[in-house]
């Protein structure tokens, strides 16, 4: 199955009944790749029917972020190699 980054689902769910929503929001997690982005509209949630994403908020914008591949991103930047020079030192002029 093809993965997505970025799925934009607005005003779809809120006219479907309880169990389709869920059919719908397991399809899309499958769908998503891992640390991929759903966005769904303002009158859309996801509260109460999927644990497999976070709630993200940024530019005034509710939508999430699916959680597989999250956490694997967040360990490989805490285990990545400090740099052998302050960031400040280095010379990136051209």
């Amino acid at each position: 199955m093809e993965q997505f980054d970025i799925i934009f689902c607005r005003n779809v769910m809120m006219y479907l009944i309880p169990d389709a929503v869920r059919a719908v929001v397991a399809r899309l997690t499958r769908a998503l790749a891992p640390a991929g982005f759903l966005f769904l509209s303002h009158a859309e949630t996801l509260r109460g029917l999927s644990r497999d994403f976070h709630l993200r908020h940024t530019h005034d914008t509710f939508y999430y972020q699916k959680r597989e591949g999250v956490e694997r991103s967040l360990n490989r930047l805490r285990r990545a190699p400090k740099p052998l020079l302050p960031i400040a030192s280095l010379d990136i002029s051209w």
